[in-house]
């Protein structure tokens, strides 16, 4: 999630400088089109942890899903078709792919006759499992385990829980020399092929096999998500249309005609479009997030209530004998005013995010607050037009309606139920079909029962305030839109513990053989010896006992091309176990050796290791047992020695060597043959290897540790925009102080990386300058490098050495064959998740030491930043609370001084206030106690961007309260005075306040029902939260009114405009009075006397004081 911290602003930069990392120019003379598709299999922890020898997704069953599964892929008619496209030299990379399954199910090329295979055939077609161990040796030595297994995975083990395959098409899409219109046009065309074939055959494919035997199958690649996302949102377009066509329901039936009802809703959605538009010309920024699709149900709610407030004070004005003109103006006066004060403190709410440090919320709130200005300005400008001429068009077609009494017919109901129907619809006044709302009822109900509708509402606001604050957990982190089972998200949290397949693929990397040969374990020959991907052999079942303390031998001497050689190769061939430990050999060897030397002995002026000249660790051998089928995988280690001959000797003929074959705790596979000799004795049969334990005391495991990435030579921005968005190249550049050439940088580099603090707690770390260091001593036998041929030599040592599986080009910008920057990269003992204090404290320890380093360096090399998500994720959650306590505050205030410049009054503008923090309390105890939600970026939106929709009803409710204008109420009480301003204000904008709660519950419905989870979240909010303020608007509002409602509200305002009208009329020329009206004897006016008397002098109505 985007945010405005520094620490936010500086990952970016470093991330956008780490797409350009390396030599920046393009490989070969073709531009490609890479194609990729990600294969992820998981077992539950519960099937991987049922036995601890469990192999996970490695086991025989599984895999052979696997490989059955990715076959029908590879089958597909448009995969065959795609993949004759690629160049040949890649075609491996969709035929066939990397995958475990190839080499767990290859097949066997067996000839007629017999059982041990020449070759094996990598393409997952085979009908036995060959071992996981012979299969994980192969895929060792094609160095392919990064792109299969997770990160730190050993290829020793025999068991994980995770599994990825991988394809890939390098499509040829043009030559570099044609045009870039040219290019563009076949990239397009290209990519619109695998579009259509990935939504016409791979998605159902993978959809249908979402389970593949006991793992779970999850897939991401080119394209798939936003074609995933399309159809999804294509399902959703269903809810949407029926959210629309309630909403159009209900404002045709509130304004009491389809072209009214049309217009409104058109004027109301008109809105969202042309903010969008204007906030593009603004930032400058044409994109669009999902999130801003809630604008339209939300415009839909707020854009209602001004629809129905016009709709109803134009109706208003049919009982007056003015004309069109003069209605206008009374309308504009009258709801022009009570809807332009709800719009402004909404509108300020909603921009009162503009303070948030969420980046996404900022937009949100902006995009908004712009939504409800132009919605209120649209329909001001177009709507009373619209009513007029609608009032004369549908004039003559309403006189056709009049009032029938409809009688039940005696005989035949049928076609009398149809005419009774039928003139029901022909009448617009469809009101009349519904029951009247009885506001005097409902106001009496309230009143007999305020202090207890009061007291409890603030008992259960403050309630649902405490403990949503006690339960309440942050999370910064992009929400999802998809359910939680989704694909997606799945993909989310496995893709992090592999290596990103762009690190591992490149133009550069082609596909592996697609042939394994198979050899004997007799075999010698060193040609063969050197492509031989593993060993294999028949084994007796009538295999004599195996002496399991001693090897069984055979030998085979060695042809003497020159007899007066010196020394003699002696080679000993182990088959023995895989925890077998050959680090002490040379003893039982040496004994061994010295016992059957057959005339060969040792230099006594070395000792016995020094004579062992070379350990090789040969592919696996597999013991094959046809009896039984079975398959045992045994290791091969072969240990030459140097021993010298007796030349000259005539007590026995001296060897030239000889090859061992022993069978150290297994059974032979066959009898010795000539030229094969069995030996009476072998060597003693090493021990088991012991597993060594680390010391350290590292807490955290190796895949949850977080990472720090410092750079040398990048100017980071920090800075960000409020609302647009900043260009990638523009947030880092080159120090231009930065010079690697010098010895002095060079220097300070490496000792960055050497004196490290123990309290950084870092247990692994990538420093490019200490492996640079070998290497130039190495190659020139000096370091620091002169500067003359720094950049030579580290350009060649980038391209051409891997540290720990990890090409360290990526850790190096060079240009135009000169190192512009470079980064070092380092694990930590801290958990990727720790919480916020944990983080910042660790945060701090790394800048006192970047720090300290940048104060001592040089000029040339006082240019380390250091990054991490860790600190990004620990500094946002902590922002994110400020902040939105900053939100609130300031959303609330505009809340307060809209309404205080709407009523005047202070004492209306605390209990809408009041209100308003009520439903946002409730709405919190809802996310945090009812549904169990973690608070994030969609529930800070509704936390704080729905505080100007939460108080809508509730300011109509206290305006209109305000405006009630009795002549006298000297003879009247305060409770009768507070009952009539409470009864006419929910009268006159009750229905109206109802009607816009009708619409936005009408919207939040359907999406409820979406497959999407942002609109599905989002919609349970927007209706929680509509429920609440509409309830609030005429429950406890009207019952805190009745209780304490101010008598005379904003009585000091008309007081100075009296003060002010006397002091102008004693300057000027007085003339003569005009009489007052005459009040009725009970001392008060009704709504209608209320109104004419406002319409003929509103200067006359007197306020009284309480």
């Amino acid at each position: 999630m985007k945010t405005d911290i520094p620490s936010s602003a500086l990952r970016d930069a470093f991330q956008a400088s780490m797409k350009s990392v390396g030599f920046g120019r393009r490989l070969g003379g073709t531009v490609y089109q890479l194609w990729d598709l990600e294969l992820f299999y998981e077992v539950s922890d519960v099937d991987a942890s049922a036995n601890a020898s469990d192999p996970g997704v490695l086991r025989g069953d599984i895999l052979a899903n696997i490989a059955s599964f990715e076959t029908g892929i590879r089958q597909l008619p448009g995969w065959v078709e795609l993949c004759k496209g690629v160049d040949e030299q890649y075609q491996g990379f969709c035929m066939q792919g990397i995958s475990m399954a190839n080499y767990a199910m290859s097949s066997r090329n067996v000839s007629d006759g017999e059982i041990v295979p020449q070759e094996l055939t990598l393409d997952a077609q085979g009908t036995d499992a060959i071992p996981v161990e012979v299969a994980m040796d192969m895929i060792r030595r094609h160095q392919i385990q990064d792109f299969l297994f997770p990160t730190g995975f050993s290829v020793h083990s025999s068991s994980s829980k995770r599994l990825r395959s991988c394809f890939r098409f390098i499509y040829p899409a043009a030559a570099s020399e044609v045009s870039v219109s040219e290019r563009r046009i076949a990239i397009a065309d290209n990519l619109e092929k695998w579009r259509a074939f990935a939504s016409k055959q791979l998605l159902p494919y993978l959809r249908k096999h979402a389970s593949v035997g006991a793992a779970r199958m999850y897939y991401t690649g080119r394209s798939l998500e936003s074609l995933d996302l399309e159809e999804m949102m294509s399902e959703d377009m269903l809810l949407a249309i029926i959210s629309v066509s309630l909403v159009l329901s209900y404002m045709v039936y509130y304004t009491q005609g389809v072209f009214l009802g049309l217009m409104g809703l058109i004027l109301v959605v008109t809105a969202v479009p042309l903010a969008y538009v204007l906030i593009a010309l603004l930032t400058g920024d044409p994109t669009i997030s999902l999130a801003f699709g809630l604008s339209l149900f939300l415009v839909v709610g707020i854009g209602s209530d001004v629809v129905f407030v016009y709709s109803d004070f134009w109706k208003a004005s049919r009982k007056r004998v003015m004309t069109d003109k003069q209605r206008m103006i009374w309308t504009y006066r009258h709801a022009g005013k009570a809807s332009l004060a709800t719009t402004a403190t909404t509108a300020a709410s909603f921009l009162a995010n503009l303070a948030s440090v969420l980046k996404s919320l900022r937009q949100f709130g902006f995009f908004m607050g712009m939504c409800v200005i132009l919605v209120w300005a649209l329909v001001s400008l177009l709507f009373l037009p619209v009513c007029a001429i609608e009032e004369r068009i549908g004039a003559r077609w309403r006189s056709r309606c009049r009032p029938r009494e409809s009688r039940w017919p005696r005989c035949s109901w049928w076609p009398a139920l149809k005419e009774v129907l039928r003139e029901r619809l022909r009448c617009s006044c469809l009101s009349s079909m519904l029951p009247t709302f009885r506001v005097d009822y409902w106001v009496r109900s309230l009143a007999a029962y305020k202090y207890i509708t009061v007291a409890l509402w603030l008992a259960l606001a403050a309630g649902a305030m405490v403990s949503g604050i006690a339960l309440a957990n942050t999370n910064t982190s992009l929400p999802s839109i998809y359910p939680e089972e989704h694909n997606h998200n799945k993909i989310l949290s496995l893709s992090p513990e592999f290596r990103p397949l762009n690190s591992l693929l490149d133009l550069s990397v082609l596909p592996k053989p697609i042939l394994a040969s198979v050899c004997d374990e007799k075999e010698l020959d060193p040609f063969r010896l050197a492509h031989c991907s593993l060993f294999w052999c028949e084994v007796k079942t009538q295999a004599p006992a195996v002496n399991l303390d001693r090897c069984s031998c055979a030998r085979q001497q060695r042809n003497c091309t020159n007899q007066a050689q010196i020394s003699a190769l002696v080679v000993q061939r182990f088959v023995h176990k895989a925890n077998t430990d050959f680090s002490s050999l040379d003893g039982s060897l040496g004994e061994f050796l010295g016992n059957n030397s057959e005339g060969l002995f040792f230099d006594q002026a070395r000792t016995r290791k020094q004579h062992i000249q070379a350990v090789k660790h040969r592919p696996p051998l597999v013991l094959h047992d046809w009896y039984t089928g079975s398959l045992q995988v045994a290791a091969l280690t072969e240990v030459s020695t140097n021993m010298r001959r007796s030349l000259g000797s005539s007590l026995s003929p001296s060897s030239c060597g000889w090859t061992d074959l022993c069978f150290c705790g297994l059974a032979p596979c066959s009898t010795p043959r000539a030229p094969w000799l069995a030996l009476p004795t072998g060597p003693d049969l090493p021990g088991a290897r012991r597993l060594a334990v680390l010391a350290g005391g590292f807490s955290v495991p190796l895949r949850q540790r977080a990472f720090v990435d410092v750079s040398f030579g990048l100017s980071l921005s920090s800075d960000s925009s409020i609302l647009g968005k900043v260009e990638d190249d523009k947030t880092w550049a080159f120090d231009a102080d930065h010079e690697a050439q010098n010895p002095w940088t060079q220097r300070n580099l490496l000792k960055f990386c050497e004196e490290l603090p123990e309290d950084l707690r870092i247990t692994d770390k990538i420093c490019w300058i200490e492996d640079f260091k070998s290497f130039a001593l190495t190659r020139t036998g000096r370091f620091p490098v002169l500067p003359t041929s720094f950049d030579k030599e580290a350009t060649y040592f980038a391209e051409t050495t891997v540290v720990d599986e990890t090409n360290i080009k990526d850790y190096i910008w060079i240009r135009s064959g000169e190192v512009k920057a470079s980064r070092m990269r380092f694990r930590i003992d801290v958990h990727r998740r720790a919480p916020v204090f944990e983080s910042l404290r660790h945060k701090s320890r790394w800048d006192a030491y970047v720090d300290s380093y940048n104060a001592n360096a040089p000029r040339s090399a006082r240019d380390a930043v250091q990054t991490a998500d860790l600190w990004v994720q620990a500094e946002a959650v902590r922002e994110l609370i400020s902040s939105t306590v900053i939100t609130v505050v300031i959303a609330i205030a505009f809340s307060f001084f809209g309404t205080l410049l709407v009523t005047f009054d202070l004492l209306l503008s605390i209990f809408v206030v009041m209100a308003t923090i009520s439903v946002i309390c409730f709405l919190m105890f809802f996310m945090v106690v009812v549904m169990g939600w973690v608070i994030g970026p969609i529930e800070i939106i509704a936390l704080i961007a729905f505080i100007g929709y939460a108080m809508t009803y509730s300011l109509h409710i206290v305006h209109r309260y305000g405006s009630f204008r009795p002549l006298s109420i000297q003879s009247t009480d305060r409770k009768t005075l507070r009952m009539e301003r409470v009864s006419f204000s929910v009268r006159s904008i009750g229905m109206a306040a109802l009607g816009s709660a009708n619409t936005t519950v009408g919207c939040s419905l359907p999406m409820v029902l979406c497959t999407l989870t942002i609109f599905n979240k989002l919609g349970g909010v927007i209706l929680v939260v509509t429920v609440l303020s509409i309830l609030m608007a005429l429950v406890p509002l009207p019952s805190l009114l009745l209780c304490a409602g101010p008598m005379t509200p904003g009585w000091w305002l008309p007081a100075l405009k009296d003060w002010w009208q006397k002091q102008q009329t004693r300057m000027a020329k007085p003339e003569q009075a005009e009489p007052e009206p005459e009040l009725p004897e009970s001392g008060t006016m009704d709504l209608e006397q209320a109104e004419r008397a406002d319409e003929e002098d509103p200067k006359k109505l007197k306020p009284v004081r309480a």
